[in-house]
């Protein structure tokens, strides 16, 4: 089974998105890839992010929204918008992790990885 553990990010929120991923990868039991959904992030940020947390794989997204109009706002970005599409962008994977880039684990989240939705095709947690 292919499963993918990703965050979503552009520019401005890449520095939030590496650390997160960093600690994801502290505390992982296993080391895991760590899909990040990019909406715009620059060469140079890309390559900062990747020495701060060697596991992190970029998956430019952003021509996602070419020809469609979705509502994007200060507090609701393209980049938190990418989440929507993680069908299309991960249509290679038969099962996906979505965390907000926001986050700062303190455990092991790769339990994630393996848990099965049973009456629904989505698990999620309230923040």
């Amino acid at each position: 089974m292919k499963v993918a553990l990703c965050l979503a990010c552009d520019d401005n929120f890449i520095p939030y998105t590496a650390v997160a991923a960093r600690r994801i990868a502290r505390y992982a039991g296993e080391k895991l890839p760590i899909l990040v959904i990019s909406d715009g992030v620059c060469d140079e940020n890309k390559t900062l992010a990747r020495k701060f947390c060697p596991q992190i794989a970029f998956v430019e997204a952003g021509h996602l929204f070419d020809g469609r109009s979705l509502p994007a706002s200060r507090n609701n970005t393209r980049a938190a918008l990418l989440r929507l599409f993680l069908d299309e962008i991960l249509s290679d994977f038969d099962r996906a992790v979505y965390l907000d880039s926001d986050i700062s684990p303190t455990t092991d989240i790769s339990p994630l990885l393996s848990m099965a939705p049973e009456a629904a095709p989505v698990i999620a947690g309230y923040d």
